[in-house]
């Protein structure tokens, strides 16, 4: 099994037994595909899993985004199901028993998916070079960011900004990040080198010296890989906790 939809635990049949095989069988096949970046990937479904199963442990409720991805017939049985369990005390208390159950299996998977994780992001540095490339006061509004593949010594060059956008009727902080075509697709000389090379590209006033931040993945990746965007979202991260 590969996906296990979010309200699988309410599913017929409401059998301790069989939703203990079920979600067994489907980290079965999510452990065995672990490799690399993938383990990013399965440790957000697992916990997209447990985050509805708290929810329900917690409110005896599905959350609205769920119920909101399902069909009318799906959302229709899954409404009827918890409305007869309030009814019922066995089946009550015997959803109780599989999501009790459920918690317990997934979050001992999920500590081995952390560990894997946890591995995966040792093969990312991130780091500032040197303060003659800070020279502006407020460091988040503006830089180059270098992601250089360590195997290939490959390197992709990004300029970046912090701006404003509005999202859901709420203005919110946003980093956007606009990649730089550069004649020079290989690390060479040295970081210094390349941040003048890619000052000289985007067109920058002589004494324009904005932040200069590398990542270092020591893993060979493609671009649509997992560990190039969790490269990046760290990068991100490292910015928000400037102040």
């Amino acid at each position: 099994m590969e996906k296990l939809k979010p309200t699988w635990f309410l599913e017929q049949p409401l059998d301790i037994e069989h939703k203990n095989y079920v979600l067994l069988d489907y980290l079965k096949k999510k452990s065995e595909n672990l490799e690399g970046d993938k383990v990013s990937v399965s440790l957000k479904e697992v916990s997209g899993i447990m985050k509805v199963l708290y929810s329900f442990k917690e409110s005896g409720k599905i959350p609205e985004y769920v119920l909101e991805d399902l069909d009318t017939d799906e959302r229709e049985d899954i409404e009827k199901i918890i409305s007869d369990s309030k009814k019922d005390s066995k089946n009550s208390e015997d959803i109780k028993e599989i999501v009790d159950s459920s918690l317990s299996i997934l979050y001992d998977f999920s500590e081995i998916f952390m560990e894997i994780l946890r591995e995966e992001q040792e093969k990312i540095k991130i780091f500032k070079i040197g303060s003659r490339y800070s020279q502006i006061q407020t460091a988040k509004e503006s830089g180059v960011l270098l992601i250089r593949n360590m195997i290939t010594d490959r390197i992709i060059p990004y300029y970046w900004r912090e701006t404003k956008m509005t999202m859901e009727d709420q203005e919110k902080d946003v980093v956007v990040l606009k990649k730089i075509n550069l004649r020079t697709k290989s690390f060479s000389l040295s970081y210094e080198y390349i941040y003048h090379e890619v000052l000289d590209s985007i067109g920058t006033e002589k004494n324009f010296t904005p932040s200069f931040y590398v990542i270092e993945i020591y893993e060979n990746f493609s671009e649509k890989s997992e560990i190039f965007k969790m490269a990046k979202e760290r990068f991100i991260e490292t910015l928000s906790k400037i102040k």
